[in-house]
């Protein structure tokens, strides 16, 4: 029979200091970087909008989605029911976090295009905003539709194919 006293190892310390060490110095590195630069990391420039619409979407009672051009009022489009699932997903995103903080649908979404060939959804009444060419162009597409304004001029792109 083994004693189990005899079996019994100690975890070694050297690895578990070494362990202590890196976590310390990572997080005196990284408030140091916070002290020397408190402002945060730098923001590349932003592009020059090319083309901008605000945009309301209502439900309809027949559970189609109304497109409207907010500075116009004009209906843009019907979107049937089981249709445009991109559009519906990101929108139903977008109004849950509107909800949670208690603005209604009254403020407008605003679609941009950037020079730099962006994409931008944004919501003025969270501040969020949602790159849509993350998405792929035929999801990108769904909302830059309702952009009135020149084509867009992808030049970033155009510079990486050349």
């Amino acid at each position: 029979m083994h004693n189990a006293r005899s079996t019994y190892r100690p975890f070694p310390r050297a690895p578990l200091v070494t362990a202590f060490v890196v976590v310390g110095l990572s997080l005196l590195g990284a408030g140091y970087k916070r002290w020397v630069n408190p402002s945060g990391p730098a923001l590349l420039p932003v592009a020059k909008v090319t083309a901008s619409r605000a945009l309301r979407f209502e439900d309809a009672a027949t559970g189609q989605v109304v497109v409207i051009d907010d500075s116009t009022g004009d209906i843009i489009e019907y979107l049937d029911v089981g249709t445009n699932g991109f559009l519906r997903a990101t929108l139903r995103g977008l109004a849950r976090a509107r909800t949670a903080i208690a603005k209604g649908s009254d403020i407008p979404f605003v679609v941009e295009r950037r020079a730099n060939g962006q994409v931008l959804l944004i919501d003025p009444a969270t501040e969020r905003f949602i790159d849509l060419r993350a998405f792929g162009p035929t999801n990108a597409a769904v909302f830059t539709r309702y952009l009135v304004g020149p084509p867009e001029k992808d030049t970033i792109n155009k510079e990486a194919r050349l």
